[in-house]
């Protein structure tokens, strides 16, 4: 039997590839690594490693508020979600956002919200314990310039507690950055 993700990916259409990106191809961005969605095709296979690692430095996550900014099809936000954090994955991708949902709905994960969100309208309203912002600042700094994005970035911080930060600029990796101790 096809899951809603399945029929999904392969109803995108050569034009809504385009439309996306060019980059699904029938699959999703990042796997799932998830039982009842782990056969699915992903361009990424590092979901699992990516949430031990985030588990490791953030602890125990359980009624914490996280915000996943970029977070594609939503694997890393799931990921949060079933370790008890009360998510909201947003992402400017329409579609990526209608599998994260699927996805919720499969895993019966009600703790995961998603949200079409472009950095351009602000951020959603509220405080955030944890926010994760990977790889998605260097596609900000091209859609909307340098100055935007680093706007962007400070009204992100002045709405969490803790910012786990990757430009996606390669080399750059992973930084966890307290704003109780530091500032942008």
């Amino acid at each position: 039997m096809t899951s809603p993700i399945e029929s999904k990916l392969a109803s995108l259409s050569a034009t809504d590839n385009l439309q996306y990106g060019g980059s699904f191809n029938h699959k999703l961005y990042q796997n799932y690594p998830f039982p009842g969605l782990e056969h699915l095709p992903a361009l990424r296979n590092n979901t699992q490693q990516r949430l031990d690692f985030l588990l490791k430095h953030l602890g125990d996550v359980k009624g914490k508020r996280l915000l996943d900014i970029g977070c594609a099809n939503g694997a890393l936000t799931l990921g949060m979600a079933r370790a008890g954090a009360d998510t909201l994955g947003v992402d400017a991708n329409g579609f990526e956002v209608q599998l994260a949902q699927e996805a919720a709905e499969v895993l019966e994960l009600p703790a995961a919200g998603f949200s079409i969100w472009n950095a351009a309208d602000g951020l959603p309203i509220g405080m955030f314990d944890i926010t994760i912002f990977l790889s998605v600042w260097k596609w900000m700094v091209r859609a909307h310039g340098f100055k935007a994005a680093n706007e962007a970035l400070r009204n992100i911080a002045d709405h969490t507690r803790l910012l786990i930060f990757e430009s996606g600029i390669a080399d750059s990796g992973i930084d966890l950055i307290d704003f109780k101790k530091s500032q942008v």
